[in-house]
């Protein structure tokens, strides 16, 4: 903030016509929570640091049944039991159980090509069949590339509990198919690892399954599986992640802007998405600062926004001397202010250079000057106070 006085009719003229330039332009206060400092806050540091801290959660959460089901997949006894004509379905029915009960799994289960019997920890469940629309699934794994997938389905073993599935192709050793062997965790589960995610982190978290565009929310959102497309706002950008990958997205939806950062969970084959949503935030409080500049002044004097982080104020008919004490008062009043971003208070406080006018003086003359003052109080550790007039020495005539 820049604080200019003057008497001189000439001057005040001109930074009239200044005024309203100042108000056209885009700029904003220099404080603490201004509106380009919290987005670059935001996306450069705050969004990136809590994925990597998120990351590393879902590799232990989440990405652990990928590896257990990829262990069932290549264990030799399994592989054995099935080579050997799948006698003794007990002992399939214990190993299932026994990697359920070690890993915490939800459900564990191995589907046979050759018989075609889906066995799971209770013992066989039923045959799966061409014809049956539920059973679709395996035939699809059956028939893919890719040694896995992911997929959201209804688990029969388990009353249609909604499910994420990891289905793995599992191979003899001379890469003879043998069918699909993997684990299950409830989708409500992973609902929950997202609330726990958005309460430790502060931020929205979710799921975009970059096959299907299907998203994954806690517990208090959309339904499991609900299309990004159908999502105000965010499914603008469906595509555009699909095309772009990994990287910031921001989009407006609800009077807000969101703020994302994306990255790819390899193992999961789902994207991850971490969200901060502002509701105006700087320029809510860019007007609260600037009603308490406008309270602090004379209706003679001018303020209006100035400049890429500043606020000017002309006052006018006053000596160097009397703006100190004015300046003082309107930072110990910020400083003590209730900045309301959201539902939290925040901290505000603000930097503020003084220089009064030396006749003879051009406007950019006393603007540079001011502009020093107000960078000496930013570099001696902001809010703080500093004036020019001391180190000027009034020209000679």
């Amino acid at each position: 903030m820049s604080f200019f006085i003057s008497d001189k009719r000439k001057l005040i003229t001109t930074l009239a016509v200044l005024l309203v330039t100042g108000f056209a332009a885009t700029s904003l206060v220099n404080y603490f929570v201004s509106k380009s400092v919290i987005r670059e806050s935001i996306v450069a540091r705050e969004l990136p640091l809590t994925a990597d801290n998120l990351y590393s959660e879902i590799q232990k959460d989440l990405v652990r049944p990928v590896l257990i089901a990829s262990m069932m997949a290549s264990n030799t006894f399994l592989r054995d039991w099935v080579v050997n004509g799948e006698q003794d379905g007990a002992k399939i029915t214990q190993y299932l159980r026994e990697v359920k009960q070690q890993y915490g799994a939800f459900t564990t289960f191995f589907i046979s090509e050759r018989t075609r019997v889906y066995y799971q920890t209770e013992g066989i469940l039923k045959k799966v069949s061409e014809d049956a629309p539920r059973d679709a699934w395996y035939f699809r794994v059956r028939n893919m590339d890719a040694p896995y997938e992911i997929s959201f389905d209804p688990d029969f073993a388990n009353k249609d509990v909604l499910t994420t599935f990891i289905n793995f192709r599992v191979f003899d050793n001379a890469g003879n198919y043998l069918g699909v062997a993997g684990v299950g965790i409830a989708v409500d589960t992973i609902r929950g690892l997202l609330d726990k995610y958005q309460q430790r982190y502060r931020s929205n978290v979710y799921f975009f399954d970059q096959q299907d565009g299907a998203l994954l929310f806690g517990t208090d959102a959309h339904v499991a599986g609900t299309k990004i497309s159908s999502i105000d706002g965010l499914g603008t950008l469906a595509e555009r992640i699909r095309r772009d990958g990994a990287g910031d997205y921001e989009y407006e939806a609800g009077g807000r802007t969101h703020l994302l950062n994306v990255r790819l969970v390899p193992e999961l084959k789902w994207y991850l998405l971490v969200e901060r949503v502002g509701h105006l935030t700087g320029d809510g409080v860019i007007r609260q600062v600037a009603r308490l500049i406008k309270a602090a002044l004379r209706h003679s004097d001018i303020v209006c926004r100035w400049g890429g982080e500043e606020f000017l104020v002309v006052i006018k008919g006053s000596a160097g001397t009397e703006a100190l004490p004015l300046a003082e008062k309107i930072r110990s009043t910020v400083e003590a202010g209730a900045f309301r971003c959201r539902d939290t208070v925040v901290p505000v406080t603000i930097s503020l250079g003084i220089a009064s006018y030396i006749d003879g003086e051009t406007p950019d003359e006393l603007i540079a000057r001011a502009d020093q003052a107000l960078y000496a109080a930013k570099g001696e550790g902001r809010n703080l106070v500093r004036s020019a007039d001391a180190a000027v020495q009034p020209r000679s005539a």
